[in-house]
């Protein structure tokens, strides 16, 4: 049951991450479009601040930057389109400042569209991110 409570909630993240992404991304690996609204790319929230992956189709290594602007804890999570974890970057308390992670393709990741989830006392946000291998 709890499987299930927490796919759901993570289905509800994503679309709400997809209904607010706002820049366009042609993946040309893929051919696929992503229209997404250029001016909520980098979304600011009165605590923190994340950025878009760089680059946001990446074959290797992704950089993800984000702003903590008070102390808190903070999450930094990585999931594949059916809500399953892939891996913790961050998890635990931080102090104000600019940080930066980065998210490496390892043996076994299946091309496709991930989401990366940041948590900063009980605020959500979602971005996402697609990983080709070429």
């Amino acid at each position: 049951m709890k499987n299930i409570i927490r796919k759901i909630f993570f289905t509800v993240l994503v679309l709400t991450a997809l209904y607010r992404v706002t820049f366009y991304s042609q993946s040309s690996a893929l051919g696929i479009n992503y229209p997404i609204p250029e001016n909520d790319k980098d979304m600011v929230y009165k605590d923190f601040k994340v950025y878009q992956n760089e680059p946001l189709e990446f074959s290797e290594v992704t950089n993800i930057k984000f702003d903590i602007y008070k102390a808190g804890e903070i999450n930094l999570s990585v999931f594949d389109i059916g809500g399953n974890l892939i891996e913790n970057l961050v998890d635990g308390d931080m102090e104000p400042g600019e940080y930066s992670v980065y998210f490496k393709a390892f043996e076994g990741l299946t091309p496709g569209e991930y989401f990366y989830v940041m948590k900063v006392d009980g605020v959500t946000k979602v971005m996402r991110m697609l990983y080709s291998k070429i």
